[in-house]
């Protein structure tokens, strides 16, 4: 978004995984919470593919916390776990003390107190993983991403014992850090496989996505583009997945675990999106690539589409976050992604450009966005233009319109695979 000041970002780091735990009824939890001033655990989530889980843990507010790693015992019967302290916190009355994982990471998850200022969260694992976290805002959530490692050790043998979360507790002597461990390497594509291309249509269901003021909708145009960008995709042989091909909701979260359960042979990541403004007369297509520095004109468009306010967007709030982003190999995911970004936005704009006049080349930006910081392939996320502007909705929700966009887009990720090898 164009022409406003901005507040200052909030912060975004990376943080390594962690904590034990002991039960305590809800009853004395919400007691704390209330007379206390204490956060409370509202909601633990779930999810899971073949070698990928994601558990968001949501709060009241925003909190410290601290993640741990304690690994497998064999001798004591214990398998590798990862811990969460949250302070101040307690559990809240709608989160169960136990969920029973499945598949092939998670045995199951245990939240309860383990100090009176201190909730607990602990993950039974199957066996050895790669881990890491993020903070969202509005409201405060933690996400933990769980996949298998290559070099995994053996699972656990059943009937491991159960934490009591006593003070000489095994985990205290673990030093905790700010950098999580790299992640394992990932298998490569068969040769002879064409690398999967996941599309993903922003927005959808309950969230509408940016509104003009006719009341016309992003959703209703990010989603016929994204068809018609698979179809013609699929027509030229490619492997295609959309994260979405209805009209229905998807928490962030989720469009990116669908990218990621198939990381093995993934090869790029594609969301589509329309801007927005107050100023009716801003106008133009720009396409966004993954970097922790954030143009301030640019706030706004990267708060919405990451389903917050500008309170909540990420900050760098010191050189900790390049640091870990280039010891994850980020540096590398972002070189590819500009490239990505460069070629759809190219040619988006030769597509529609000889046939539409005054079509404006936005560029290619950069900023924190959640879906394509928590993708583990290249990625990009394409703004086909702002539905707030008159001239630009009506193109938008043209057949034709949609369509040439949609063959810009297959034509940069053609290229984009070609100078690549893929």
């Amino acid at each position: 978004m164009e022409g406003t000041p901005h507040k200052t970002l909030k912060a975004f780091a990376w943080a390594l995984v962690a904590g034990l735990l002991v039960f305590s009824g809800w009853p004395m939890a919400r007691a704390l919470a209330e007379g206390g001033g204490r956060a409370e655990v509202q909601a633990v989530r779930y999810s899971r593919g073949p070698r990928y889980a994601r558990i968001v843990v949501e709060l009241s507010r925003q909190v410290e916390f601290q993640v741990r790693e304690l690994p497998a015992d064999p001798k004591a019967g214990r398998s590798p776990r990862i811990f969460v302290d949250l302070t101040p916190a307690v559990r809240g009355p709608n989160v169960p003390a136990q969920i029973e994982g499945s598949g092939k990471l998670i045995t199951r998850l245990r939240v309860g107190q383990f100090k009176p200022e201190t909730a607990r969260m602990v993950v039974d694992l199957k066996e050895r993983t790669s881990y890491r976290t993020i903070t969202l805002h509005d409201p405060f959530r933690i996400v933990l991403d769980v996949e298998i490692e290559k070099s995994a050790a053996a699972p656990a043998a059943a009937g491991e014992a159960d934490e009591s979360g006593s003070e000489d507790d095994p985990i205290a002597g673990i030093l905790g850090g700010l950098v999580p461990k790299p992640r394992a390497p990932k298998a490569a594509p068969k040769p002879q496989s064409k690398p999967l291309i996941v599309i993903d249509a922003g927005h959808g269901g309950k969230d509408p996505g940016a509104v003009s003021k006719r009341k016309n909708y992003e959703k209703d145009i990010v989603l016929p583009v994204a068809r018609k960008l698979a179809h013609l995709l699929k027509r030229e042989g490619h492997r295609v997945m959309l994260t979405r091909d209805q009209d229905v909701f998807l928490e962030l979260s989720e469009r990116t675990q669908k990218a990621n359960e198939i990381i093995a042979d993934a090869g790029l990541f594609v969301s589509v999106h329309v801007n927005a403004s107050p100023n009716s007369k801003a106008h133009g297509i720009e396409t966004y690539y993954w970097n922790v520095k954030v143009d301030q004109s640019k706030a706004s468009t990267i708060a919405r589409e990451n389903f917050t306010n500008l309170e909540s967007v990420f900050k760098q709030s010191s050189g900790d976050l390049a640091a870990i982003l280039s010891d994850l190999k980020y540096k590398d995911k972002e070189r590819q992604s500009a490239a990505l970004a460069g070629h759809l936005q190219r040619n988006m704009i030769s597509s529609v450009s000889g046939k539409w006049k005054g079509v404006r080349d936005i560029g290619v930006q950069h900023g924190p966005l959640y879906v394509l910081a928590l993708t583990n392939m290249p990625a990009a996320l394409v703004e086909l233009g702002f539905i707030t502007n008159a001239t630009e909705e009506k193109r938008l929700f043209s057949a034709a319109y949609q369509q040439r966009l949609a063959e810009g887009l297959k034509t940069g990720i053609e290229a984009y695979l070609k100078e690549t090898g893929r």
